[in-house]
């Protein structure tokens, strides 16, 4: 599939990885991908991405700080006119109902697999590269997704 993606989809793919890395993610998310699109506006997903005033910064915000929202936060996202109603029924139109309702990836609770990856973060595979980070089921949805939808649209790239 990888060889169908446009220039600025190998860069989001890509970006992804470092999406989660940055962030000390064991896993790369839907959450790692959008960000990695947001933070390339010359793209048409990044453009569309700026548009809306979503940054990099501002995703990676959002993944930092998923957990429970209360209603003062909701009210607050409002006043930025950001209706969280509205954001879950793309997320579930886009990725299938209950998209939203799972952790961020690489937290885990204590002892966990994402833990100890966390504890050997900082260093490198004796050749110097560093470490693989495989994608979630919600991420490889997602990227399945987009052929799908190219296939349909009888084109036979992946674009952003």
């Amino acid at each position: 599939m990888f060889e169908r993606f446009t220039k600025e989809a190998r860069f989001a793919v890509i970006g992804a990885q470092e999406e989660a890395r940055l962030l000390r993610h064991s896993r790369i998310g839907a959450e790692h991908l959008l960000a990695a699109v947001a933070g390339r506006p010359q793209s048409l997903g990044g453009a569309a991405l700026f548009r809306l005033g979503i940054t990099p910064e501002a995703c990676r915000e959002a993944i930092r700080s998923t957990g429970s929202l209360d209603e003062d936060d909701a009210e607050a996202l409002r006043s930025l006119g950001i209706d969280l109603s509205a954001v879950r029924a793309r997320a579930e139109r886009a990725f299938g109902p209950g998209a939203l309702d799972r952790g961020v990836s690489g937290t885990s609770g204590a002892g966990g697999a994402d833990e100890t990856a966390s504890r050997w973060w900082p260093f490198r595979s004796p050749k110097g590269s560093r470490p693989h980070v495989p994608f979630a089921a919600e991420a490889k949805r997602a990227l399945e997704q987009s052929l799908r939808e190219a296939l349909a649209r009888k084109e036979n790239w992946i674009g952003t």
